[in-house]
């Protein structure tokens, strides 16, 4: 049996002081590796406000370098606890390209590579499906923010594979697929999400377990939050789903710190992969070289 011990952080109300955001988030990490614990997941955009409900170029400026203040002090709590940690934060890379991340940093505080279909290695993984929607009540234009990511990858941490997906991502199977020819055994979807997707939020995510065979570890933001004039509730639920799409452990809906814990078999992956092989059976060979 191979354990691994998970903490979701459900956090929201951010504020614009970015420095004040991470300190919270620091303790928030503390106290969901109280106990022990070999994995903190936090939100997507977790050191900000959700800010892609406006359109102002003057949030720009939280966007931070991978490493930077934001990573060095998630760095330090994740060596001081003895545990990998994954946040969603606003990136800004080399190239001066701006993207919607989420950073791994191991237990040892140093920032884990993902690894992707070609080799190559990235310091994040970038949100690979950007969204600009406009519905009954989500007004959102993050391509006003972000560029797309580079794609699927892949992390070893805890001696487990992991892949992730970014909120929007969550509804591109895939994407998902992508992440198990690449060996995920883990997926963690870090989301913002709020308004009527919250109607099938658990569910979506319970048949992309199902259909991946992995442990799924979402954390979404949670509770009500303000930015530049504008009140949105995040609608939280954030969850742990076992490789045959059983929901083991789920957050409070709309409230905010949450904190969920669970320790997760890594080995029940194999054994749901061999008692129905979707994998096996899956002919790769019709689908390569398509676009989807």
């Amino acid at each position: 049996m191979t354990d691994l011990r998970v903490s979701i952080v459900q956090s929201g109300s951010c504020g614009q002081d970015q420095d004040e955001n991470v300190e919270r988030l620091v303790g928030l990490i503390d106290e969901a590796s109280s106990g022990g614990a070999d994995l903190v997941v936090l939100p997507e955009l977790s050191t900000t406000p959700y800010m892609a409900a406006t359109r102002d170029p003057q949030w720009y400026r939280w966007a931070q370098t991978i490493p930077g203040p934001a990573t060095k002090a998630f760095s330090d709590a994740a060596k001081r606890n003895g545990t990998a940690v994954i946040v969603g934060m606003y990136e800004r890379a080399e190239s001066g390209n701006l993207y919607n991340s989420a950073v791994v940093i191991d237990s040892d505080g140093n920032v884990v590579r993902g690894v992707r279909p070609d080799g190559s290695t990235v310091p994040a993984y970038r949100k690979t499906f950007v969204p600009s929607v406009v519905t009954s009540d989500i007004d959102v234009d993050e391509k006003f923010y972000f560029s797309p990511g580079d794609g699927p990858c892949v992390f070893d941490v805890a001696g487990v594979k992991l892949g992730i997906v970014i909120c929007y991502d969550r509804s591109f199977p895939e994407l998902w697929q992508s992440l198990v020819r690449l060996g995920a055994e883990v997926i963690v979807p870090v989301v913002s999400s709020l308004g009527w997707r919250e109607q099938r939020f658990v569910d979506e995510l319970a048949i992309r377990a199902f259909e991946t065979q992995t442990w799924v570890i979402a954390s979404n933001r949670g509770g009500e939050e303000t930015h530049a004039g504008l009140t949105h509730s995040f609608f939280g639920a954030s969850c742990i789903i076992d490789p045959t799409g059983e929901v083991i452990k789920r957050a409070p809906a709309h409230s905010q710190p949450e904190l969920v814990r669970a320790t997760i078999d890594i080995d029940e992956v194999e054994k749901q992969r061999a008692y129905f092989p979707l994998g096996r059976d899956k002919r790769w060979d019709l689908f390569d070289g398509l676009t989807v």
